[in-house]
């Protein structure tokens, strides 16, 4: 077969491992889980661009003075714009490819911040944060599904970790910058990461299951090949073979198990999306969007002789070191593990924090003990990092069966948005209601139903295939073994 391909045949230009040299290499695959992760950046840079921003636009300034109650707005929106986003880009996702979905949230995401730039105003602020939580709810979707989709079982798991490492270094540069220059120049330098990031979709290819799923034989062929570094062709053609019968099976049991509704009665298309949707519940429930919408104001309540802008720059730069680590630690521990050390860490740390603001709220002296609320912050987002913020997603890309994976990724992406978007909103009235102490404490109480959940009742995937994966779940099996199910305390 021809190894050009076609109308993505600029991706061969970038190409280093070419025919006859390095073979069997990852390299091209890495390099293509990088270039479509540049998204992932903007995202991140989006996220938290209110922890700088929003003390600043709290008091008199020369663009906008806001209200504690316009704020909260202003950094809940961008999660209420996420819930539409993954639900209505599965209307044309199929249609046009993952790769032009995942272009379109990135000039999505530099038109937001021309619109925040170029209207001062709140209701430009509140319309612009809508649209990029749209664009941004998309990629917590599709990034992991596409990554998922173009890279080999053995790695499936190194490469879906990719993305959280991505969106802290986004997140780093809001932090690391924000406290440091004016609202408009960090607004100019965080639209530039779209704009640098849209003209390399040139060359990102596009999933070898959409086009296969096209019919594109030739283009998936070549694809492959490309990403697994030009191995023979036999390889290839096995991988095409393997992906082929599955996705005939796919077509198969869709056109012949009916409606949405009827396919839902099926355990191996409910177990799935019930066993991600709980994941993300819990994750969400951490309280993790809180502390990185809010991470300025909590430092501010936690102790006023700490500088919280240095705070939340050390809380940025221990979030992306996190992300150097998170790609191996599934190749360490098996991921069950980590997420159950990940959801504890957390529990434990949302609790020293609690009695820490007990202490504050009861007007006891804490100024020998200040160091707490950083040194906990740190842990707790290094904990969530570590496990629940990126090893969720990665399962999520994994479980979902073929036939429904478009909708019920986006049914999953759209519940973690809605429930970021209720924390985010609802953080400052219940810091008002129950106190800051009551507030971490009541986090806490879902991470302990967490990591119940992890070890009881989530299934282990690790290192199966798609196809494996599918018969864990198939209700002609019966019931899963406790090793599948399992796989807690397995190195």
């Amino acid at each position: 077969m021809s190894r050009s391909l076609s109308r993505q045949g600029a991706f061969h230009k970038m190409d280093v491992n070419k025919p006859g040299q390095q073979r069997d290499s990852y390299f091209n695959l890495y390099l293509v889980t990088c270039a479509v992760n540049l998204v992932s950046v903007a995202v991140g840079s989006v996220v938290t661009w209110t922890s700088p921003t929003l003390p600043k636009l709290l008091q008199p300034n020369d663009r906008l003075t806001i209200t504690d109650d316009e704020g909260a707005w202003i950094g809940s929106l961008l999660a209420l714009g996420a819930i539409p986003g993954p639900l209505l880009i599965t209307l044309i996702v199929d249609k046009i490819g993952k790769k032009l979905s995942l272009l379109l949230c990135t000039m999505t995401i530099f038109v937001h911040w021309i619109i925040i730039a170029s209207i001062n105003s709140l209701q430009a602020i509140y319309v612009a944060r809508f649209i990029a939580g749209m664009a941004s709810g998309v990629v917590y979707n599709l990034v992991p599904v596409y990554v998922a989709e173009i890279s080999p079982d053995e790695i499936r798991g190194l490469t879906g970790s990719f993305m959280l490492f991505f969106i802290y270094f986004g997140s780093c540069i809001s932090y690391t910058v924000g406290p440091y220059t004016s609202i408009s120049v960090l607004i100019m330098l965080l639209a530039a990461i779209p704009l640098v990031t849209m003209p390399l979709f040139i060359w990102i290819p596009e999933s070898p299951y959409y086009l296969m799923n096209k019919g594109q034989k030739q283009q998936t062929f070549s694809t492959l090949q490309c990403l697994r570094g030009y191995p023979s062709p036999e390889v290839i053609q096995r991988e095409m073979d393997a992906l082929e019968e599955m996705m005939e099976k796919s077509h198969f049991e869709k056109l012949h198990s009916g409606s949405l509704i009827t396919q839902m009665t099926q355990a191996k298309i409910w177990k799935p999306i019930y066993y991600a949707c709980v994941l993300i519940f819990f994750q969400q429930m951490t309280g993790f969007c809180a502390a990185l919408f809010y991470t300025e104001t909590i430092f501010q309540k936690a102790s006023p002789s700490i500088s919280s802008s240095n705070s939340a720059i050390i809380c940025g730069l221990v979030m992306w070191a996190s992300g150097v680590i998170i790609p191996f630690m599934g190749k360490l521990f098996r991921i069950k593990n980590v997420l159950c050390f990940s959801i504890i860490g957390c529990f434990f740390c949302l609790i020293i924090l609690g009695f820490y603001f007990q202490a504050v709220e009861e007007g006891k002296s804490v100024e020998h003990f200040s160091w707490i609320p950083l040194l906990c912050l740190v842990t707790y987002l290094a904990s969530y990092s570590l496990g629940l913020g990126s090893y969720t997603w990665v399962i999520l890309a994994e479980i979902l069966h073929p036939s429904v994976k478009t909708f019920a990724s986006a049914l999953a992406t759209s519940l973690c948005w809605f429930l970021g978007f209720l924390v985010t909103r609802f953080f400052a009235p219940m810091v008002d209601a129950l106190g800051s102490s009551g507030t971490f404490w009541f986090f806490s109480i879902f991470c302990v139903f967490g990591v119940i959940f992890i070890i009881v009742q989530l299934p282990d995937t690790q290192g199966k295939s798609f196809q494996e994966i599918q018969d864990l779940f198939s209700s002609k099996r019966g019931s899963m073994s406790d090793e599948e199910m399992n796989g807690v305390g397995q190195s």
